[in-house]
């Protein structure tokens, strides 16, 4: 069965869940496998009014990975604010990657800046690339840091 933990109690070593259908159980703390807190999601077996084997499928990281669309928004934000080096932070603040290939992401897109800049100095046409080459790349990697933080 599916329910949330409605409490427990580590001194006393009971707890209860309140089940998806609303039936609530009591449990005994070695029944409990893994971290949890008042209001984990948690699977498991129902023997009359008590609850066994239960294990909590949403530990606190992935409860906020539920909510990573705002932790891809934010990535996405400081991208496209901060340019390349936006991009190095949310690559390793929220996609947890490891710094040198973060690094290594930031300088291509650093450089491929650049070299859009550079194409500028050639009047109109210069301009026009220059500037549908810079959109495109804080386009494409404000995209990814969001893909990345939200992964």
């Amino acid at each position: 069965m599916k329910g949330k933990i409605l409490g427990f109690d580590p001194a006393k070593g009971t707890g209860a869940i309140s089940a998806e259908d609303g039936t609530r159980y009591s449990f005994a703390m070695e029944e409990l496998h893994g971290q949890a807190k008042e209001g984990s999601a948690v699977d498991f077996e129902a023997e009359g009014s008590t609850a066994k084997g239960i294990y909590v499928t949403q530990n606190q990281l992935m409860e906020l990975s539920v909510d990573g669309k705002e932790k891809g928004f934010l990535a996405a934000f400081i991208t496209f604010i901060l340019g390349p080096l936006g991009y190095l932070i949310a690559l390793i603040l929220f996609a947890k990657q490891n710094p040198v290939t973060a690094l290594i992401g930031a300088a291509i897109y650093f450089f491929v800046l650049i070299g859009a800049y550079i194409f500028m100095l050639i009047p109109v046409i210069g301009w026009i690339f220059g500037w549908l080459a810079v959109a495109a790349c804080w386009i494409y990697y404000t995209l990814q840091a969001y893909k990345k933080a939200t992964v």
